[in-house]
């Protein structure tokens, strides 16, 4: 899929299908916002031309109200009035009749009815769960995807059918468009609604419930990669960490080079290679006792891992070898990945996280690994502020605490009118007064010394 095709799906789904839903009849959308929330690496021109087009006018129905300027900067917006939906626009989205075959990259794009699709229970994007029936894809989807928001865009608009879905030849399967797939699976069926729960906001029409899509033909996962790229990967509906590590890995243990993967997937070569790296050292975890379900951590921030990985002083604890054929931590070295995983995410109600965020925490972590005396304490403790304290100067831990000293002072200084008398609240202001006062003496004769000190040599 081409960016020009991301950013007009973006759009459609994320503004035009809203407005329309809402009955507004114009739309305006400003260019460096679609650009920042899609995490474009291409120029803002990208946008512009894929905005400006005949093209977009007509899957989106909207009409362009002023030319969009070659040299419209960010902070430009487009304006675009709404067609209404009428039963002949509704049409027009399937005027291609189900018997057309073309050629997309030597690959065959033919109609196929929607009911003879099958969901992917092995799609690379879920992580963990294992499906028995699609009724428990849909079901994840619903909760993990945003499906309920497509489904309303399809409601809303029609099933805008400009982007082929990719089906494995021999079984039908969905290799990608899983989310589409499952959007009109619920759109159409009332009885599947009911099981998971879910209502519709609207009757469907006929241009949300079509008996045929297109869809690109391939025989295997290898090929349905070249047909997977920035819109599902790094694009609006971008998949997580995990998931992205996932799919990249299987991709090189299929042969293909992390230069080829990088291309594809719009990241560089050190991001795929991260990745995939801890991609595998997780599954390495996962295969020797840690429970991802089990993790006291809200979330399973994949990201914690794969830059873990990047620290000299971690990856020497390990053993961690990044081009092993088997697992990348040795098979002596696996208690002390346990252990990393559960510093990161946690194990059951008895060993909490203690990386909440990278900065500082797992910075601190780092530091802490690569020195023996202050593992052995964060070992025996698993008190990561207190092996940390062991490894920072005395002098700076007292700066740090000033600085914070001071920030509440002045703060409490610019509100002291307020004082109501209370004891408690003077017994505090007293107590601030007696050690600022000690301290500072403190300080004073320090210096005083070191200045006489001075005047004797």
């Amino acid at each position: 899929m081409s960016t020009a095709d991301a950013i007009r799906s973006y759009v459609i789904e994320h503004y035009i299908s809203p407005a329309r839903a809402a009955g507004d009849d114009k739309v305006s959308i400003r260019l460096g916002d679609i650009r920042s929330k899609m995490r474009l690496s291409e120029p803002l021109q990208s946008v512009r031309s894929a905005l400006g087009t005949k093209i977009f006018q007509k899957q989106a129905r909207v009409e362009l109200l002023e030319p969009i300027h070659p040299s419209s900067g960010a902070n430009t917006s487009c304006h675009f009035g709404i067609r209404p939906l009428s039963s002949q626009s509704a049409e027009s989205a399937l005027v291609e009749r189900p018997e057309a075959i073309v050629s997309l990259a030597g690959h065959e794009v033919r109609y196929i009815e929607v009911a003879k699709l099958r969901l992917d229970l092995g799609n690379p994007r879920f992580i963990g769960p294992k499906f028995s029936n699609e009724t428990e894809v849909i079901a994840f989807l619903n909760e993990n995807a945003d499906l309920l928001e497509l489904l309303l865009s399809i409601l809303n608009s029609g099933y805008l059918d400009f982007e082929p879905i990719v089906v494995r030849q021999n079984d039908n399967t969905v290799l990608e468009g899983n989310r589409r797939v499952a959007a009109l699976r619920l759109i159409s069926d009332k009885t599947l609604r009911n099981e998971l729960n879910i209502s519709l906001p609207s009757t469907p029409t006929k241009a949300a419930q079509p008996d045929s899509i297109r869809a690109v033909f391939v025989n295997d996962a290898a090929e349905a990669r070249h047909f997977i790229g920035f819109k599902h990967i790094n694009g609006p509906q971008k998949w997580g960490a995990l998931s992205k590590a996932k799919y990249a890995a299987d991709w090189h243990e299929a042969d293909a080079s992390l230069e080829e993967i990088s291309r594809a997937l719009g990241d560089t070569f050190n991001t795929v290679t991260r990745l995939v790296v801890g991609y595998r050292v997780y599954t390495q975890a996962v295969a020797d006792g840690f429970d991802p379900e089990r993790r006291s951590a809200r979330r399973l921030a994949f990201s914690h891992l794969y830059t873990a990985l990047t620290r000299a002083s971690i990856k020497q604890w390990l053993g961690l070898d990044e081009s092993a054929a088997g697992k990348p931590v040795p098979e002596q070295n696996q208690d002390r990945l346990r252990k990393l995983m559960s510093w990161l995410y946690g194990q059951g109600d008895s060993e909490q996280a203690l990386i909440r965020t990278q900065n500082p925490d797992l910075n601190r972590l780092a530091d802490v690994v690569g020195n023996q005396r202050t593992l052995e304490m964060l070992l025996a403790s698993r008190d990561l502020s207190r092996a940390f304290e062991e490894l920072e100067p005395q002098s700076k831990r007292l700066e740090d605490a000033l600085i914070q000293a001071v920030r509440h002072t002045e703060a409490a200084a610019a509100i002291q009118a307020s004082f109501d008398g209370r004891a408690s609240t003077y017994e505090l202001g007293q107590r601030l007064f007696m050690a600022s006062r000690a301290l500072f003496k403190t300080f004073r004769d320090i210096q005083d010394k070191a200045v006489g000190l001075d005047d004797d040599q």
